[in-house]
């Protein structure tokens, strides 16, 4: 990998309207995991030299705005990942693996050397897209990501958040971050500290219907759809029971000493037989 070369894709999706969409904000259109992917996406970028895709899964209609939104906080491509044609396809009803095979499959077809996603998302409280693609794609993941910075073109030091402790991790690329909205005195950087978005940027981004009418468009967003991918809609699964579902609740991430301590934890949870 060559200076100029590292592409960063970011996750993003529009909040659904509900009650948790209500409890974040009226107008806000990204929770508080997604702004902060957001907002280091856009910070890993320029240090790494590199370029950065804003991808959305979802109906178009929906995810316009803040695909929109993210060109104009400074993302240089933005891929709507939809059916044309199938307004009766409900993406929220699909499961987190069959969801996260359709961003894989377009990872694949993008590029991708560093994934910045949502910890969770706080409309569905899904959390197993990151590490799912991570898997599909055959690359580590990191949960609970509170900060990260380049060491050197090929790798990035991050900070992770679990148990009310702060670890560092130094993590080769490609990579997945899954990263954490951390709140004003929580260890971390606060990722919803107005100072880490002194232009706003992500703050419009989160609030697509706030930017001044009349702006030229970037860059126009492209539209890949799971047949494009080789994926047909007959073989997306649809919310049963997932077969990938959280082990614990949200901010629960745990460091294990070994190799063997993580065998049985996952055998106490159930994973692993």
């Amino acid at each position: 990998m060559t200076k100029n070369s590292v592409h960063v894709v970011v996750l993003i999706s529009h909040l659904e309207q509900g009650p948790a969409a209500a409890a974040i904000g009226e107008h806000e259109a990204l929770g508080g995991c997604e702004r902060a992917a957001l907002q280091l996406a856009l910070r890993l970028r320029d240090q790494l030299h590199g370029t950065l895709t804003a991808l959305a899964l979802g109906r178009e209609a929906l995810q316009r705005p803040i695909l929109d939104a993210a060109l104009r906080a400074g993302c240089n491509r933005a891929v709507c990942l939809d059916q044309p044609g199938k307004t009766d396809l409900n993406w929220a009803n699909i499961n987190d693996l069959s969801a996260a095979r359709v961003i894989s499959a377009a990872l694949s077809r993008i590029e991708c050397h560093l994934l910045l996603c949502a910890d969770h998302w706080q409309d569905e409280l899904r959390s197993a897209i990151g590490a799912a693609v991570a898997e599909l794609q055959g690359i580590p993941h990191l949960t609970g990501v509170v900060d990260a910075v380049p060491d050197g073109p090929h790798s990035v030091i991050a900070k992770h958040r679990g148990g009310g402790q702060v670890h560092r991790f130094r993590c080769s690329l490609p990579v997945t971050l899954c990263v954490l909205a951390s709140e004003p005195g929580e260890p971390g950087e606060p990722a919803r500290d107005p100072a880490a978005d002194p232009t706003g940027a992500v703050t419009r981004a989160s609030r697509p219907e706030t930017q001044p009418p009349g702006l030229p468009h970037p860059a126009e967003i492209e539209r890949l759809s799971p047949t494009d991918l080789g994926i047909e809609l007959e073989d997306l699964n649809h919310h049963q029971g997932d077969l990938i579902r959280p082990a614990r609740p949200a901010h629960k991430a745990a460091v294990m000493a070994s190799a063997a301590d993580l065998i049985a934890r996952l055998v106490d949870d159930h994973l692993l037989r």
